[in-house]
């Protein structure tokens, strides 16, 4: 009884260089171009994700001292934590595509400098890192 007159198309479900052909194609929207840059940022930061959560789980459960810190236990899980939260925050502004990719981009920049830095401290020696 009722039709639809154009397809739907998921774009989580697509593939990378199908959605690089949305992109490319000139009579796409410009809604519909920033939802596939979305789609592809968010595929990226998926795919970074194990290596960040490899990198805080080496950098903040190594215990040089012989009293373990409660301190980096909770410090490692505000990390994890905030790695998911900006997930699921960004996934609700799929449709504001440079809001999104600034929080996916500086959540990996933070968790990655936050740990490098903690490993520095490591290595240099220092027990107490913060």
């Amino acid at each position: 009884m009722f039709k639809d007159k154009e397809k739907k198309i998921v774009l989580q479900r697509l593939t990378l260089p199908r959605l690089m052909k949305i992109i490319v194609n000139k009579e796409t929207s410009q809604r519909k171009k920033n939802q596939c840059l979305f789609e592809i940022t968010r595929r990226f930061y998926l795919a970074l994700g194990p290596l960040f959560l490899t990198l805080v789980g080496l950098a903040w459960s190594i215990d040089i001292g012989r009293r373990s810190s409660i301190r980096y236990k909770v410090i490692l899980f505000i990390l994890i934590f905030l790695y998911f939260v900006i997930y699921l925050l960004s996934k609700s502004l799929k449709n504001d595509f440079l809001i999104a990719s600034l929080l996916f981009m500086s959540t990996i920049a933070f968790i990655f400098s936050w740990s490098r830095r903690h490993i520095m401290k490591i290595e240099e020696g220092y027990e107490t890192c913060l």
